[in-house]
């Protein structure tokens, strides 16, 4: 047992370097953000029923930047893929989410069924079909999807029917994709 716990502890500091430096965090405001942060990023990955939106794991004021740690996504998508409690993944007018996040995020995660999740909104992000592709086994796994917002993207009509075939036999009550 002495074993994995110094294992999990030195997983945590892997994890809690890895973010810390992809963020770019360096002084004392930005280290209780940083706490923050991890504190959400933790719940995440230990399964806290207190999480239930992932929108709160993206820290809003690095939206700006222009390439994405891929490791980083890989473990929100790892964390994302082993919590039973999150309701909502909510990437709305966030622009960093492009193609190449979801490719990291949700392409990487062999998905079991979701259960819990109820919407999806990736509303005026950055996507086009090429992402919409990587976030389709996602899609299927989370089966009790009943919102699915996707308005204000570049996903055309490939996007649209990879979207509309993983979502049939849903009972869908919000279905959006406005101006894609």
């Amino acid at each position: 047992q002495a074993n994995t716990t110094a294992a999990s502890q030195q997983e945590n500091t892997v994890d809690r370097r890895t973010f810390w430096n992809f963020f770019g965090f360096t002084d004392e405001i930005d280290r209780r953000d940083f706490h923050d942060f991890w504190e959400e990023v933790e719940k995440l990955k230990y399964n806290n029923p207190a999480l239930k939106s992932l929108r709160s794991i993206i820290p809003c004021e690095y939206e700006g930047e222009d390439t994405f740690c891929e490791e980083v996504l890989i473990r929100l998508g790892w964390y994302l893929e082993k919590n039973y409690f999150i309701e909502e993944v909510d990437f709305e007018d966030v622009e960093c989410i492009t193609d190449e996040v979801l490719e990291s995020m949700f392409g990487c995660v062999i998905w079991t069924p979701k259960e819990r999740i109820k919407t999806m909104d990736l509303s005026h992000c950055s996507i086009t079909s090429v992402g919409i592709k990587r976030l389709i086994p996602f899609v299927k796994a989370a089966t009790s999807i009943t919102e699915f917002l996707i308005k204000g993207n570049k996903i055309g009509a490939e996007g649209f029917g990879l979207v509309a075939t993983a979502l049939c036999g849903r009972q869908i009550e919000e279905l959006y994709f406005q101006v894609c």
